[in-house]
């Protein structure tokens, strides 16, 4: 029987939104840490040694296949979709006539985060569907590796005591 792995949710929701086309994301199966690399991998002339990302190396990911997993980022129809649902969640009329308005214009996701600035309190709304919806995703995307794993909030406690 696999061991369950505790995983950062701020991390892998983190990886599954990165579409910068900066960064590989790769899911270590033994601890559940999400680890980070730069995606040029071409070495620059003056560094000595591989780029590290917190104790690890690109080395350690490329020879322990079995260890890691790619995490690719969710295409961006499906953030997109998640907006979508959560403006068809909201009662007042003005509020989402204005993010539906939003999300019509080019660069949607810019112009919904705007918009939202503009309502506090539908913003904070928007924050917990937002990470509920990912965490869904996330535990689909471990179901389809057959990894037993439990998403938790490194930082949560901290952000509950600074309410």
């Amino acid at each position: 029987m696999k061991k369950e792995i505790k995983i950062d949710s701020e991390d892998l929701i983190n990886a599954f939104e990165d579409h910068s086309d900066s960064f590989e994301y790769f899911l270590d199966l033994e601890n559940g840490n999400v680890v980070v690399f730069p995606k040029d991998s071409s070495e620059d002339e003056f560094e000595e040694e591989p780029a590290e990302s917190e104790g690890y190396n690109r080395e350690i990911v490329e020879n322990n296949p079995g260890r890691f997993i790619y995490v690719d980022p969710i295409e961006s129809n499906e953030s997109f979709e998640i907006m979508e649902d959560f403006t068809s969640t909201l009662s007042d009329d003005v509020i989402k006539d204005k993010l539906i308005s939003a999300l019509s214009k080019r660069k949607p996701f810019r112009h919904f985060k705007d918009a939202l600035y503009d309502f506090p309190a539908v913003q904070k709304e928007w924050y917990k569907f937002h990470e509920e919806e990912m965490e869904k995703i996330a535990y689909e995307w471990l179901e389809a590796y057959n990894i037993k794993g439990e998403l938790i909030r490194k930082y949560y406690v901290e952000d509950k005591e600074k309410e």
